[in-house]
């Protein structure tokens, strides 16, 4: 502040005191405006002298300007430039900068000299132009230049143009406070590229442009994001050259300068010996002792929104290495490096260095004087909003004052960045009163569990207009203090600006609850619950676990819902929350805010939760992942199990523990007192970045979860969110196309517009199942599925991908709709709720299964070989297994596969179903990736087909290069029938060309008493046993006495005999008994052969066969010589029926021998069947 010159002992100066200054008698009398000329943004002003300078000569001319509708009267309303003009300073005028566009305003000058100032002259006026929104109005901006940019309203659009006279790059920006977006446009008015917040630390929320154009006209639009605020910026141009890259070539910077950057791919650097790569180089020279902060803020090429990781190097005069930097954890700049220190007077180099090969992109250098904060309430060093400060904490008695002025209410966010490893650091906020204000603080050790230990701390609340202190306290060292305008303050105004019919002021924003057409065209696409809860159905009463990193058990919109006893802690910490972990507390209010006039509404309002943080910090999530799935203690209370967790996705199988398969087996078997919990996972995001197919995690491909997918606000499939034949349904999520958010609950005691990910998705379908389960307690998790399939929504109708399936449970004219992208589609809350209310339980689960074994091509080569692509030609190969009738409604399948393959993503896996119907298990991607192992894949996609039947596993290579093998695999259904389950068939009785069968009744009838029992039979070395060829036999033995015997068969010859049970329902499944030999028809070799010597005759004895076949009709008597030279058959003398039934004893007199020879007999029965040995 200047004073006027005081002189001791003259008293006939009658002094006044003024604002800011003195006023004497003896001041210069008034100029003369002679016109204010109009510019975009600016006021020229030209002036004369007062026609009286007083007693002194003029030294400078002050200037003040208002708004024409604002109070001139109130001279604090005033703007006031001093100093416009000085002594030397040529013509009487002055150009105002960053004014509003198209605003009028009063202007006065007064003069000024030694003895003080004079008064104001009379007022002027002036309106400024606007820079025109069109390419033909807009303003020329020169390379190398700035122009002030103010937008008038919150709609206005500002347009410059900029001339390139040659190719190259070109970096336009915005500095200033205001939140500016832009759209480079070409000569033709064509949008090339749309930008947002850059990398300026000068303009925290401008837009940024770095593109290389070809020499000719481009033009820039400006507004403000999303046509929020109107206000002031500054936009600048200037080309771009890269920076030196050896220590000679440096370029050369200033302090409190911003210089642009690039690291360019990887090649041979210069400048080292240990790293290739691009590296910059720049040059610093100090004229005095100076504490200087460097930091480099800069995005990936590609990707604006990833920021471009760097390292920094600080160098003396003599090339001598001096620091080291590393990530600065800077918001939105957290991986680009950030330096400070104290520096003596002299040159210094920096060099600037991407982390690794992927780290390509520009950056802009930031040099600044570092500034020492003030040690009191007055002497605190203002702060800026978005702005950041730095400080030094020299001792522990030592203490930081920053002062904050808001205008407005506000949430704030505040917090302070170590410039070395690590600095606790303590906040105190004061009010002009010097009271405390509350803050939710997040200490050090908190960001230090996190991995971000260079965070001092944070602090976030609201606070009111008003001015405010920041006292910081805590370890030495320094630091960087960053203080932001919390989105909360966006996201508060837009949720609660909307009318709803309901009584939650957040509600508004939660489309996914009532799409009322707030944010695009699509309203309906939610999941249309309200009706359930004008109809009383709340979810009262029914318990889902969140397991996931925590709970914020307190939250004001939670906490009447939370069962903290149930609670559990994984990390032994003591409590489900931490300060710094948000996911859980989101997921939380998806399903159960309470409905009450304080922010959000759960799917289920009057639900209740509990948490488990398994996938917290300091929990092992292999160790205790099992214990969540089944907490002896709660799971006989728990109905719903929500999982928005998974394997990071890699593109690669990755698949489940045995522990926990068989805790969520447990769980479906014995949990919710015997009628399951329904576990809901997330479906998987790995879609976009790794083109992750839901398939390849075995914990969403398990039989029994429901594995949730993501519907953005379009209603079609969210670009992250992982298709696959294992989806059972979707539910509403952020989109990945810059859509509007999921809106819920979040830390600390506050509200979020911004969560996504199948995370959203799976605890809505969570809501909706704890609401259909309080419609109906009896509903098995089972059911749940079921309901869930049949009552979905067919959202993107218009999608290729959705086919018609097999019946509905319990329904003759409604069919399942399958997608692989959505399942069987959107979550419907009404039509479940309404579903489940009528709905008939499921049978007894059964399941069935086949399995390939250990496939072999030799005796030494183990496996299939899937032949590797030949050009444009591709191999499927067909593998077949088969089952029978005992799932006649399938309620999943799952494929195990054991194979060996360099690059398992080459491959196309498909599971075709008797009827026809396919499953894609796993597509093509360009994945690297080795897999010699086994995975079970999973499908919902026949969902009520019937198992019986061929089923056909096809592989097929679409990559080149590298081929696999098939050493197995296996299939499993898991279902339900209302036909007869299996019998129990006893080892069949053989008999002379016959078999008799014995079996008991099947343990599982179906839906009615069995009716009948069915035969067949067939030869076991028949060539072809498909069903064609079985001799069938129907309506055998009786329902008290199953025993039957099959007549006419081959004797001695083996045969497979199957029964099966049938009632009003159908046929159940063929069971096989024993394979089994038939005995022969005729009769066995008789026994005890006796003869007695007569009178030139033989008299012959014997007993009859031990096995008479089929009855013994005769006996023939053989009889030769003992010394006959040849005894072949042609020279036995014979005695055909020699015995014929009813001849009486077992005897035969052969007569007309010669007595004295010995001679050979032979007894044989016989039967019309044939004659024994």
């Amino acid at each position: 502040m200047r004073w006027g010159a005081l002189l001791a002992g003259v008293a006939v100066l009658a002094l006044v005191a003024g604002p800011g200054r003195l006023e004497a008698q003896s001041a210069p009398e008034v100029p003369t405006i002679v016109s204010v000329g109009p510019g975009t943004g600016t006021l020229t002003v030209l002036w004369n002298p007062p026609s009286n300078a007083g007693v002194s000569p003029i030294t400078a001319y002050d200037l003040r300007h208002i708004a024409t509708d604002d109070d001139e009267t109130d001279d604090t309303r005033w703007t006031v430039i001093e100093d416009v003009w000085v002594t030397g300073g040529g013509a009487l005028s002055h150009q105002i900068l960053d004014l509003e566009d198209g605003v009028g305003f009063d202007v006065q000058v007064r003069a000024v000299n030694a003895n003080g100032d004079g008064p104001w002259s009379a007022t002027s006026a002036g309106t400024t132009t606007d820079h025109g929104g069109t390419t033909a109005a807009a303003t020329d901006l020169s390379l190398g230049s700035s122009l002030a940019g103010p937008l008038g309203t919150h709609t206005d659009e500002a347009g410059f143009e900029i001339a390139l006279p040659s190719d190259g790059e070109v970096w336009i920006y915005a500095t200033g406070l205001l939140d500016t977006v832009a759209e480079l446009l070409d000569s033709s008015a064509t949008v090339l590229k749309e930008a947002d917040d850059g990398t300026h630390l000068d303009g925290p929320l401008g837009f940024e442009f770095r593109e290389t154009l070809a020499a000719g006209t481009y033009y820039v639009r400006v507004s403000s994001y999303e046509d929020r605020a109107a206000g002031s910026y500054r936009i600048h141009a200037q080309t771009f050259t890269d920076p030196g890259s050896t220590f000679d070539t440096a370029t050369e910077i200033t302090l409190d300068s911003a210089t642009p950057g690039r690291i360019g791919p990887r090649g041979v650097d210069p400048g080292a010996t240990t790293r290739p790569g691009d590296a910059d180089y720049f040059k610093l020279v100090l004229t005095a002792s100076t504490d200087v902060w460097v930091m480099a803020y800069g995005t990936l090429d590609g990707d604006e929104d990833e920021v471009l990781d760097t390292e920094g190097r600080l160098y003396g005069a003599d090339r001598n290495f001096l620091h080291y930097a590393d990530d600065s954890e800077f918001t939105g700049n957290e991986e680009g490096f950030m330096l400070r220190r104290s520096l003596a007077a002299g040159t210094y180099y920096i060099r600037v260095d991407g982390f690794s090969a992927a780290d390509v992109g520009p950056y802009t250098l930031h040099v600044r004087t570092a500034t020492e904060p003030g040690s009191t309430t007055a002497t605190a060093t203002p702060l800026t909003l978005r702005v950041p400060e730095t400080g030094r904490i020299s001792s522990s008695s030592d203490r930081d004052y920053f002062s904050l002025t808001l205008d407005e209410d506000l949430y704030v966010f505040i917090y302070a960045i170590a410039f070395g490893p690590r600095q606790p650091l303590t906040p105190t906020i004061l009010d002009d009163q010097n009271t405390e204000i509350p803050m939710h603080v997040i200490s050090n050790a908190n960001w230090r569990e996190q991995g971000l230990g260079k965070i001092g701390f944070s602090a976030w609340g609201r606070l009111e207009a008003g001015t405010y202190h920041i006292r910081i306290a805590g370890a030495s060292g320094r630091y960087l203090l960053d203080p932001l305008v919390s989105v909360y303050n966006r996201q508060l105004e837009d949720c609660t600006a909307i009318t709803t019919p309901q009584s939650d002021p957040w509600y508004g924003c939660q489309w996914h609850l009532n799409n009322t057409d707030e944010f695009d065209d699509s309203a309906g696409q939610d999941i249309n619950v309200e009706s359930v809860w004008r109809g009383g159905n709340m979810g009262a009463g029914i318990n889902v676990a969140i397991v996931d990193d925590g709970l914020e058990a307190d939250h004001v919109d939670l906490v009447d819902n939370v069962v903290a006893a149930r609670n559990h802690d994984f990390t032994g910490q003591g409590g489900v929350y931490d300060p710094l972990e948000s996911h859980g507390t989101a997921v939380a209010g998806l399903v159960a805010a309470r409905d009450n006039t304080i922010g959000v509404r759960g799917v289920a309002p009057r639900a209740s939760i509990f948490a488990y943080n398994l996938i917290a910090t300091g929990s092992s999530v292999l160790s205790n992942e099992a214990s969540a799935m089944y907490k002896r203690e709660d799971a006989a209370v728990t109905a719903v199990s929500n999982n928005s967790w998974g394997s990071v996705p890699t593109g690669l199988p990755i698949g489940a523990r045995s522990t926990w398969e068989r805790a969520v087996t447990r769980g479906v078997n014995e949990g919710y007192g015997g009628k399951g919990i329904a576990y809901v996972l997330s479906g998987g995001n790995g879609h976009e970045d790794v083109h992750n197919d839901s398939n390849l995690d075995g914990r969403a491909n398990y039989y029994a979860v429901i594995a949730a997918c993501a519907v953005a606000y379009d209603d079609r499939r969210s670009d992250y969110s992982e298709p696959g034949a294992n989806l059972w349904v979707c539910a509403p999520s952020s989109s990945g196309r810059e859509l509007q958010r999921i809106t819920t609950t979040h830390i600390p005691d506050r509200y979020r517009d911004s969560f996504g990910g199948t995370s959203a998705a799976a605890p809505i379908v969570s809501g909706v199942v704890a609401l259909m389960r309080a419609a109906n307690a009896d509903l098995t998790w089972r059911d749940v599925k079921l309901i869930l399939a049949a009552s979905a929504r067919k959202n993107d109708a218009a999608n290729a991908g959705w086919e018609e399936g097999a019946p509905e449970y319990g329904s003759a004219k409604h069919r399942y709709e399958f997608n692989h992208e959505y399942g069987f589609g959107m979550v419907d809350a009404a039509a479940a709720v309404a579903l489940a209310g009528g709905w008939t339980n499921v049978p007894t689960m059964r399941t069935s299964e086949a399995s390939s074994g250990r496939l072999r091509t030799s005796p030494g080569r183990e496996g299939i070989l899937l032949p590797d692509r030949d050009g444009a030609t591709v191999t499927e190969v067909p593998f077949t297994l088969s089952l029978d009738s005992y799932v006649s409604f399938i309620e999943f399948v799952e494929v195990e596969i054991d194979l060996r393959h360099d690059y398992f993503r080459d491959l196309r896996i498909e599971l075709e179903s008797p009827s026809g119907v396919v499953s894609v298990l796993s597509v093509p991607a360009l994945i690297r990736g080795r897999f010699n192992a086994s995975h079970r894949f999973g499908s919902a996609k026949h969902l009520g087909e019937s198992a019986e039947g061929t089923w056909t596993l096809r592989l097929g290579d679409y990559q080149t290069r590298h081929s696999g093998r098939l050493m197995s695999w296996r299939l499993k259904v898991y279902g339900h029938s209302h036909n007869p389950g299996r019998v129990e068939v006893n080892r069949p009785v053989a008999g002379a060309g016959a078999l008799t069968v014995t079996w008991d009744a099947p343990t599982e009838i179906g839906s009615s008493a069995v009716t009948s029992y069915d035969i067949r039979y067939i030869a076991d070395d028949a060539p072809d046993k498909s069903d064609a060829n079985w001799t069938v036999v129907a309506d055998v033995g009786s329902l008290s006495e199953r025993t039957h015997t099959v007549t006419g068969l081959e004797g001695g010859k083996q045969y497979l005999v199957a029964v099966r049970a049938v009632n009003r329902d159908g046929n159940g499944p063929w069971v096989e008994g024993d394979v089994t030999e038939t005995l022969a028809p005729e009769p066995g070799q008789p026994r005890s052969v006796s003869l007695v010597a007569r009178n030139e005759a033989l008299a012959v004895s014997w007993r009859e066969p031990s096995y008479l076949g089929a009855g013994i009709a005769t006996y023939d008597i053989w009889y030769i010589r003992d010394d006959a030279p040849d005894k072949a058959d042609a020279f036995w003398s014979t005695r055909p029926g020699a015995w014929s039934t009813g001849s009486g004893e077992l005897l035969y007199l052969i007569s007309g021998l010669d007595n004295g020879v010995t001679n050979q007999e032979q007894v044989r029965a016989g039967n019309p069947q044939g004659a024994g040995p």
